[in-house]
């Protein structure tokens, strides 16, 4: 039976990219979930607070550590209703990064003419390990 280069070459490069696009991604039985602390203001660090009302205004993610912990912050940016959410769907340590995932959330009876500003700070042990926001 005769196989055509070309047939060979499509397999091979089918096989690589199976195996490349695979490679980095972590199922969810490669975590293992992270306990951590939802912070208010009194609770933060003060260059925190400082760097979150710079930020307040936009849409951010962003990291902060001191030598004992991690602080994993997500904001919402500015939003022209009430009664809001954020949710936090997953926090959990893989091989070589954290992955958070959170959504913001609204209640149909909000009052639609105050301005907030959505954010949740998670505060857990420092881990020298990037983070993945999904």
């Amino acid at each position: 039976m005769k196989v055509s280069k070309k047939l060979i070459t499509g397999f091979t490069l089918l096989f690589f990219l199976l195996v490349f696009t695979s490679c980095g991604k972590e199922t969810e039985e490669e975590k293992e979930k992270l306990d951590f602390t939802i912070c208010d203001e009194k609770q933060l660090p003060e260059e925190l607070k400082e760097l979150l009302e710079e930020k307040k205004q936009e849409v951010f993610k962003l990291t902060f550590s001191t030598k004992d912990y991690l602080y994993i912050v997500v904001g919402y940016g500015e939003q022209n209703r009430s009664n809001l959410d954020v949710v936090v769907e997953e926090l959990s340590l893989g091989k070589n990064a954290i992955y958070v995932k959170t959504q913001l959330v609204g209640n149909e009876e909000e009052d639609k003419e105050i301005i907030t500003y959505p954010v949740i700070v998670l505060k857990c042990p420092y881990m020298d390990l990037p983070v993945v926001f999904e």
